[in-house]
């Protein structure tokens, strides 16, 4: 018991029973967060406790208290008194009873002042899913024990989750600002007794009672002021044309009804007298919200070094005028341009329910250093140029977002939460700016609204939802197949769940290569390989096993597993790439002879699946010409040669000679940027055909004749079969991966679908595929 007085104090919430401490004794009215009063009254009862231990044992454990507390100067709170108080019923006549009434208590984790505040951001946290939750519990105790995080709304529908949540935050960062997103106000429908105008007032009572900020506070020793901001989305925010839907009598009903997904017209209930249309009735409570936030004044405050003073708006606007710093934070958009454009989103009609001109307004008012926010998903991170506002979204969101699009969700390279304010020791306060792929997008490219050209993943989602490839022949496989995996950042540290999945040969394999990055993409491919195996068998990852050709081609050993699937894996730079065939039934066109040739063709269902190829390669500078000359056909070689660019005559005037070599050197690279792309959607077909032999490049790269643009259909003798197989060879042009190429080789009509899977959504894919029904 004594020793507890000379290490760190353990939060053990039985010994304040058992010694009759109460839960909110070292807890004044918005002062010091939860954690802060919990490790304090730890301080406390373990001394009472010590106190009843007899006299010598009394002495020694005041005396180890009271040089705890004197340490601990950094913030005023009841928990010094109620120590004091303590430590005087148990007969300590010789303590200093006015330093301890006087003096200014912390927690053990905050024995010294704080040399500087950071602040953090995190939104949408939507801690109904259990991994959310857990990952906001992995952050550790102490390193943000004087920062402040920013939480950007959308935490939970359900009272004790929101509640649970902010208990973690609060027992890991000094202070915490939320804003309620429209997830927060579900109450259900309207079966309900509570509606979602009650629903956020509990809200804003229940953060009153826990410690957590809703309203702007200044920060003195940054010279910062943190301002939250309530919103609502309405449809007058979108000013983009929509893009062009089907024509069909049922279009409005189905855009409503997809507009419904997002769970607020069923999950809502608002009081009739907003509004008898959801348009009236969003913009109505937009006006309202945004009235709320003008001369609100929390009553929460602090004392000490760090001490946190509660200002309203206009004393915000007032010190943002004369130069203090300011951070604002809201869950919907102030601007139109933090949403990607319609033509690029799955779901258009998002823009109707995303953001809120009054808001806009607001923010233009209050002009902040930064601004964070939320709602949309989408990471971003972007300097506006008219007005130099920054603003930041660092989303959590579902774990399935993280495995179907990890690329739009990732903010630079950082985790989450995300670091907005470096501190007024730092050179710079703001944090450098870091990469978003859709901000990285904007700040390259600008907005073309009236464009009809969508996104290529939206034509490819289209694609991978159709049965079958419309490509006919006199012999298609119907039913077959293929999905191919994007596996991301292959090129970090795989972790325990990866090297657990492989066998023991292959973790000794793994330790054996002499180069960091080949040992890290082996890992991150043999496990994502048996991953994906075994959710399509329906057997345990560790315990399939695989045997190699004279090539060194892996493919599965046992004859019932080989027969029901086949597989091809690549990778380059930071991706992978892993292509899944599953068979169907093969069957001849020609119906006269359907029934004698069925039994014939299903013959081969008793032998292994048709083998397939992929290949992925990452754009990097290389000469194209001189290794096409060498390796490729004599017509291929033609065909990726490019005319050279004539010299344009020289000008007299030195601006005129100027812009056209502006233009010459824009033209030479984009003729070598179109060899580039070329040449590596040949390499990709070729090297792809070559997997699906088997025999890898030793099979000779000119065997495929690559001249022509599109697919490239083959013949092929697959083993067991009688006759040979048709095959097709496509360069997925228009696959969203950045500077990479990727080609497969399937049999003739097969399907093919797309997947993702990353080191964020790994664990949600391996619960997926544990849950999932066997294939068997």
């Amino acid at each position: 018991m004594f020793a507890a007085c000379d290490g760190p104090i353990p939060h053990y919430p039985f010994v304040l029973r058992s010694v009759g401490v109460p839960v909110g004794l070292c807890r004044p009215s918005g002062q010091g967060s939860r954690a802060t009063c919990g490790r304090a009254q730890v301080a406390a009862a373990t001394c009472a406790v010590a106190a009843a231990a007899g006299a010598n044992a009394k002495r020694v454990a005041r005396a180890r208290s009271f040089d705890r507390l004197r340490v601990a100067q950094s913030g005023r709170s009841r928990a010094w008194r109620s120590a004091a108080v303590q430590l005087q019923a148990a007969g300590d006549d010789n303590s200093n009873d006015n330093e301890l009434a006087q003096g200014d208590a912390a927690p053990w984790r905050c024995a010294t002042p704080p040399a500087t505040t950071r602040v953090f951001g995190i939104s949408d946290l939507h801690t109904d899913w259990e991994q959310n939750l857990a990952r906001l519990e992995a952050l550790p105790l102490g390193p943000f024990c004087h920062d402040a995080i920013l939480v950007a709304g959308d935490v939970s529908h359900r009272k004790n989750i929101f509640v649970r949540t902010m208990e973690v935050l609060l027992e890991r960062f000094g202070h915490v600002f939320f804003v309620p997103g429209n997830h927060d106000v579900y109450v259900g429908g309207t079966s309900v007794t509570e509606d979602s105008l009650e629903k956020h007032q509990w809200l804003m009572d229940e953060c009153s009672r826990l410690g957590v900020w809703t309203s702007p506070a200044r920060f003195p020793n940054e010279r910062l002021i943190l301002v939250p901001l309530l919103s609502w989305y309405h449809s007058e925010f979108d000013s983009e044309p929509d893009v062009p839907t089907p024509a069909r009598p049922d279009a409005a009903s189905r855009r409503h009804r997809r507009l419904a997904l997002l769970g607020d017209e069923i999950g809502c209930s608002w009081p009739d007298s907003l509004g008898a249309t959801p348009s009236a009735r969003n913009l109505a409570l937009a006006e309202l919200f945004d009235a709320a936030n003008e001369d609100v004044r929390s009553l929460r405050a602090s004392g000490g070094a760090a001490a946190v003073e509660p200002v309203t708006f206009q004393e915000a606007l007032a010190a943002r005028q004369q130069g203090e710093a300011v951070i604002s934070m809201s869950h919907f958009l102030p601007r139109s341009g933090l949403l990607p454009e319609k033509r690029f989103l799955f779901f258009p009609q998002l823009a109707r329910a995303a953001g809120s001109l009054l808001l806009g307004e607001r923010l233009a008012r209050l002009r902040p250093s930064l601004h964070f926010f939320g709602h949309t998903h989408f990471a971003w991170d972007q300097t506006d140029a008219s007005d130099g506002v920054r603003f930041v979204q660092a989303p959590l969101g579902s774990p399935a977002e993280w495995v179907s699009r990890p690329r739009s969700m990732r903010l630079g390279v950082g985790g989450l939460p995300t670091l907005l304010w470096r501190g007024r020791q730092a050179c710079e306060p703001l944090p450098a700016p870091r990469s978003a792929l859709w901000s990285d997008y904007y700040a390259q490219n600008a907005r073309e609204p009236d464009s009809e050209q969508v996104g290529a993943w939206i034509r490819f989602r289209a694609q991978s939802r159709r049965k079958a490839s419309d490509k006919t022949s006199d012999k298609t496989h119907l039913g077959s197949k293929a999905t191919l995996w994007i596996v991301w950042d292959v090129d970090c540290e795989p972790g325990a769940e990866q090297w657990a999945v492989l066998n023991q040969s292959e973790q000794l394999r793994a330790r054996s290569f002499t180069s960091e990055g080949s040992r890290r993409r082996f890992v991150w491919m043999r496990a994502a390989l048996r991953s994906i195996l075994a959710e399509t068998l329906g057997q345990q990852p560790e315990l399939l096993t695989f045997e190699y050709g004279p090539c060194g081609k892996p493919k599965l050993a046992t004859p019932d597993a080989a027969r029901r699937c086949s597989f091809s894996i690549s990778h380059s730079g930071s991706l992978g790439a892993v292509l899944l065939y599953v068979p169907g039934n093969t069957h001849h066109n020609n119906n006269n002879n359907n029934s004698n040739n069925q039994n014939k063709n299903n013959s081969h269902s008793f032998g292994p699946a048709e083998p397939v190829g992929v290949d992925l390669e990452e754009h990097r500078p290389r000469p194209f010409q001189r290794l096409a000359r060498r390796f490729f056909l004599p017509q291929e070689a033609e065909e990726l040669d490019s005319p050279q660019q004539q010299q344009p005559p020289q000008q007299q005037q030195r601006q005129q000679q100027e812009q056209q070599q502006q233009k010459q050197q824009q033209q030479e690279h984009e003729g070598e940027s179109a060899i580039s792309q070329k040449f590596f959607e040949m390499w990709t077909k070729k090297e792809a055909w070559l997997k699906a032999l088997g025999t890898g490049l030793s099979g000779g790269i000119g065997s495929l004749d690559c001249s022509t643009a599109g697919d490239v259909r083959v013949d092929f003798k697959v083993g067991g079969r009688d006759g040979s197989t048709p095959y097709v060879v496509s360069s997925l042009q228009d696959l969203p991966l950045g500077m990479c190429s990727v080609a497969v080789a399937l049999p003739e009509g097969s399907s093919l679908h797309y997947e993702s899977l990353s080191q964020v959504g790994w664990s949600h894919f391996c619960r997926r595929r544990i849950q999932g029904k066997s294939a068997v």
